[in-house]
C-alpha cells in the first residue's frame, strides 16, 4: 500500500470515529430533549458524511490543464490533444463504470432541463469550443452548465473531485469559478506554461481571486517543462518561477512544480514507468494526496469536532437544570413555570430587539454602500477619457485596410483593443475599490456590530440563565458545565444556531477555531464575489454599428493619421452615453443587504433556540412527572448515566482533537 493511500486511511479511520462520537451524542441529546442541538449534530452528521476532497485545476487557455487531469487519472479521459478548448467546467467523481452526466443550464423562462447522460465517447461533442469559433463564443453558446464524469479511478474512490475548468482568459469564467468553487475547494492547481511562465494576467488573478478569499497554499504547476531543451535555459526558468511563485503561496519552493502533462500521460498509457517518472507527475501527486489527506483531512476533522464540543457544553448544562427540575415538586414547578412567562415575554423583546438591531444595520449598510458605490461609478466615469486618450494603440491602421473588405475589421480591431485596455483599468479600480475602500469598511462597520452584539447577547443570556435559576429554584455551579470553549455572548448564541455549519473550509482558514470573525470571513467572501460578477459590465461594455462607424470614420482628407483618433474619441463618446445605463449600486447595495441578511437570520436563529430551550425542558419535566414518583427517580437514575456518558464522550473526542492536531 502506497504512503497516501495510508494517510487516506488515517483520514478515512478518524472520519468514521468521528461519525461515533456523532451517533453517540444523538443518543444522549436525545433524551434531554435538546430538539434544536439534536438537528443542529444531525446536519454535521450530514456533512462528514457528504464531505469530498474538492481539488479545482485552473489555468488560462491553452496550458493544459485537460492533459494534466489526464495524466492525474492516468487515463485519457477529459478531451485535449488538438481539440480546442474545453467550453464548460468538468467535475470528475468517482463512479463503478464510466459515464458523463450533463447539467444544463438554466433557461429565460427559469426553467431547466433534466441531466442527460452521455458515453465518454460523446463527451468531446459536447463540451468543446469548436474549430474555429473563439473562446467567448463557445462559452456563450454552450446550453450546459457542467459535465459530471464519473470513472473508476482510485485517486477518485479515495473522495477525490478534480475540477476542470475552462480557461481563465474570459470574464465569465472567473465569475463562474469565483462564485460556484473557490468558497468550497480544498486545493487548488494552477497551470501555467514554461512558453509564457507567470503572466500579468496570471498574476492578478492569483493576488485578486485566490489570496484574497485565503487560498494560500496554491500548487504551481509549470507544464511543458519537456519543451526546454538547454539545462541552462531550464535553470533559469526553475529560478524565475521559484521567485515569482514561492512568494504566493505557503506551500512555498514545495508548491511549485515543473512537470510535462503530456509525458506523464503516453507514459501511463504505454506503460512506461521510466517516462512517467521523468515527466515529474508523481512527486506533485504524492505532494497533493498528502497536502488533502493530512492538512486539508485535519480541519474537516476539527470543524465538525468543534461544533460537537459546543454540543457537550450545552449538554452539560442541561443535565443538573434537569435534576434540578425533577427535583421540585409538580406544583412548585407549574408555580414558578407560571411565575416565569413574564420574565420569558422580557426575553423574547430583549431578542426581538437585538434582530431589530442588527436589521437597523442591514439597512444602514445598504444605504451606506449604494452612495460609495456611486461615487465608484461617478469616479470611473470621470477617468475614460483620460484613459483612453492617454492609451497607445498596438493595432495600428494603415493604408492597405481601406481596402473594401478590411476596414471594418481594421476598426474592430482597435475598438476591441481600447476596450480590453478601459475594462484592465476598471478591473483594477475595482479591486482597489473592494480591497482598500469596502472591506475595510464593512470589517470596521461589523466589528462594531459585535462589540454592540456582545453586550446586548450578555443581557439576554444574563435573563435567560435568571429565568432558569427562578425555575429551577437553584444556581448550577457543578463542575460539570465548565468547558476550555471560549466564547463571546453571540459566539454562544450562534453555537445555538449551528452557525459553524455555514462557514466554509477554505474561507475560514487554517485556524481550529470557528467563531463569529470566520462567519465574517464567509460573508465577506460571498459578498466580494457577487460584487465582482455584478459590477463589471460585460466583456463588451459598449457594442458599436461598425458598418455606419466605419463609414463616417473614413471620410474626407488624412484618414489614416486621424483614423485612430477617431476611434477613440468615439468610444469616449459611446462610454458617456452608456454609463449611465452601466450603474450598478443598487444591485451591489443589495447584495451586501441580503449577505447580512444571512447573519441576521442566523443570530435570530440563535436566539429563538436559547427561549425554546428553557420552555421545552420544563415542559418535558412536567410530562415526566405527571408520570409519577417512580418515572421521577428512573430519569433522575438516566441523568446520572447520561453525565458518565457525556464525559466519556468529551474524554474520546478530546482524544481525536489532540491526534488530529498533531503536525
Amino acid at each position: 500500500m502506497s504512503q497516501e493511500n495510508q494517510q487516506y486511511e488515517i483520514f478515512q479511520k478518524r472520519q468514521k470515529n468521528l461519525l461515533e462520537i456523532v451517533d453517540q451524542q444523538l443518543s444522549i441529546l436525545e433524551p434531554l430533549e435538546m430538539k434544536s442541538w439534536k438537528s443542529n449534530i444531525q446536519k454535521v452528521k450530514e456533512r462528514i458524511l457528504s464531505e469530498r476532497f474538492k481539488v479545482v485545476v485552473m489555468g488560462e487557455f491553452k496550458r493544459g490543464k485537460s492533459t494534466f487531469i489526464n495524466a492525474l487519472l492516468k487515463q485519457e479521459v477529459l478531451p485535449a490533444k488538438a481539440t480546442p478548448c474545453t467550453a464548460i467546467i468538468h467535475e470528475v467523481k468517482w463512479g463503478e463504470s464510466p459515464k458523463g452526466v450533463l447539467h444544463f443550464i438554466e433557461s429565460e423562462d427559469g426553467s431547466i432541463r433534466n441531466p442527460q447522460e452521455v458515453s465518454v465517447k460523446e463527451i468531446k461533442k459536447h463540451t468543446v469550443i469548436k474549430i474555429g469559433q473563439n473562446h467567448k463564443e463557445g462559452i456563450k453558446n454552450s446550453p450546459y452548465k457542467k459535465l459530471e464524469l464519473f470513472w473508476p479511478l482510485e485517486l477518485c474512490k479515495n473522495g477525490v473531485e478534480i475540477i476542470d475548468s475552462p480557461g481563465l482568459n474570459e470574464h465569465e469564467i472567473r465569475q463562474k469559478i469565483t462564485t460556484d468553487y473557490l468558497s468550497t475547494v480544498d486545493a487548488i492547481l494552477f497551470v501555467l506554461s514554461c512558453e509564457a511562465l507567470a503572466s500579468k494576467s496570471e498574476i492578478e488573478f492569483i493576488h485578486k481571486n485566490l489570496i484574497a478569499i485565503n487560498h494560500e497554499e496554491i500548487f504551481f504547476i509549470c507544464n511543458r517543462f519537456d519543451i526546454i531543451k538547454e539545462e541552462w535555459e531550464k535553470a533559469e526558468i526553475t529560478e524565475y518561477a521559484i521567485n515569482r511563485l514561492a512568494p504566493l503561496t505557503k506551500l512555498g519552493k514545495e508548491g511549485i512544480f515543473f512537470i510535462s502533462a503530456k509525458e506523464a500521460l503516453e507514459g501511463y498509457l504505454t506503460e512506461n514507468n521510466e517516462r512517467v517518472q521523468h515527466s515529474g507527475v508523481p512527486p506533485l501527486k504524492k505532494q497533493l494526496e498528502k497536502f488533502l489527506a493530512t492538512q486539508r483531512g485535519r480541519l474537516k476533522i476539527i470543524q465538525p469536532s468543534k461544533q460537537l464540543k459546543n454540543s457537550i457544553y450545552e449538554a452539560r448544562r442541561t443535565i443538573p437544570e434537569r435534576k434540578a427540575l425533577l427535583q421540585t415538586d409538580l406544583k412548585t414547578l407549574e408555580e414558578r413555570y407560571e411565575a416565569a412567562q413574564k420574565p420569558l415575554g422580557k426575553l423574547e423583546k430583549t431578542s426581538y430587539n437585538i434582530i431589530r438591531r442588527i436589521s437597523n444595520f442591514r439597512e444602514d449598510m445598504k444605504d451606506l454602500i449604494r452612495q460609495r458605490a456611486q461615487k465608484f461609478y461617478y469616479d470611473i466615469n470621470g477617468k475614460i477619457e483620460d484613459w483612453v486618450e492617454e492609451y497607445e494603440v498596438q493595432e495600428g491602421f494603415g493604408v492597405v485596410d481601406l481596402i473594401p473588405g478590411k476596414t471594418d475589421t481594421a476598426i474592430q480591431k482597435i475598438i476591441d483593443e481600447v476596450n480590453k485596455h478601459i475594462s484592465e483599468k476598471i478591473d483594477v479600480e475595482l479591486n482597489n475599490w473592494q480591497n482598500q475602500e469596502l472591506k475595510p469598511f464593512l470589517e470596521s462597520r461589523l466589528a462594531d456590530l459585535k462589540t454592540e452584539l456582545d453586550t446586548q447577547a450578555s443581557k439576554f443570556l444574563s435573563q435567560a440563565d435568571q429565568i432558569r435559576l427562578e425555575i429551577t429554584g437553584e444556581i448550577i455551579t457543578n463542575l460539570e458545565v465548565e468547558t476550555d470553549i471560549k466564547r463571546s455572548p453571540i459566539e454562544r448564541i450562534l453555537a445555538a444556531a449551528g452557525a459553524l455549519l455555514f462557514v466554509n473550509i477554505a474561507t475560514a482558514g487554517a485556524g481550529l477555531l470557528f467563531g463569529f470573525e470566520e462567519m465574517v470571513k464567509g460573508l465577506m467572501y460571498q459578498i466580494g464575489a457577487v460584487i465582482v460578477t455584478t459590477i463589471l459590465f460585460g466583456s463588451n461594455p459598449v457594442v458599436l454599428a461598425i458598418a455606419i462607424f466605419a463609414g463616417s470614420l473614413t471620410h474626407g482628407a488624412g484618414v489614416v493619421l486621424n483614423i485612430t483618433k477617431k476611434i477613440k474619441k468615439e468610444i469616449v463618446k459611446k462610454y458617456k452615453q452608456e454609463f449611465h445605463n452601466l450603474d450598478r449600486s443598487d444591485e451591489i447595495a443589495t447584495t451586501v443587504a441580503e449577505q447580512l441578511g444571512k447573519m441576521e437570520k442566523i443570530v435570530e436563529q440563535g436566539l429563538t433556540n436559547e427561549i425554546q430551550s428553557i420552555t421545552e425542558q420544563v415542559k418535558s419535566i412536567l410530562k415526566e412527572k405527571e408520570k409519577g414518583q417512580k418515572n421521577v427517580d428512573k430519569k433522575l437514575r438516566e441523568l446520572e448515566i447520561l453525565s458518565k456518558q457525556l464525559n466519556q464522550l468529551d474524554s474520546e473526542l478530546d482524544e481525536l482533537i489532540a491526534e488530529v492536531a498533531l503536525p
